[in-house]
């Protein structure tokens, strides 16, 4: 059992700012978040009498902006009708995983995921193809799994 709970550290800077009597407002946001020891389970030798360790081994950095747009066309009474909208940008990256470059999570064609990838990049094997780049099919129909990894 890992003995580390995950943790999170993270710095955040805003404004919110309003004109023309509160009409009009906006509010920006900047963070920057790292999260350590994220649980990972490593390949083990089969000889310990199991296949896989669990470790706190892993972190992941997020980086990102968010703005929020407000504004109101009319406020008359009890009626108040306003227009809003919100952008965001996140970029994430994969820090570290426990020494190697790509940790197996699993999946047919073995996918991975890559240090120094945004976490959604996953490692992967591609399939056989013939030279017309049509797949290479077992006596099953199935396609045959290829030896290059790549970039998925």
């Amino acid at each position: 059992m890992p003995k580390k709970t995950v943790s999170k550290t993270e710095t955040e800077i805003g404004t919110d700012l309003r004109f023309l009597n509160n009409r009009l407002t906006t509010s920006i946001t900047y963070y920057n978040n790292a999260t350590k020891d994220l649980l990972l389970a490593l390949d083990v030798p089969t000889s310990t009498g199991y296949s896989q360790r669990w470790l706190n081994a892993g972190s992941m950095e997020n980086k990102g902006l968010e703005v929020e747009l407000d504004y109101v066309l009319m406020d008359r009474g009890d009626f108040r009708w306003s227009i809003s909208g919100n952008w965001s940008r996140n970029r994430n990256k994969v820090t570290s995983l426990a020494g190697s470059a790509a940790q197996g999570i699993g999946g047919y064609g073995g996918q991975s995921v890559i240090e120094g990838q945004p976490f959604g990049v996953m490692f992967g094997t591609d399939f056989q193809h013939d030279a017309n780049g049509k797949y290479i099919l077992d006596d099953n129909g199935f396609p045959q799994e290829g030896t290059a990894n790549e970039v998925i």
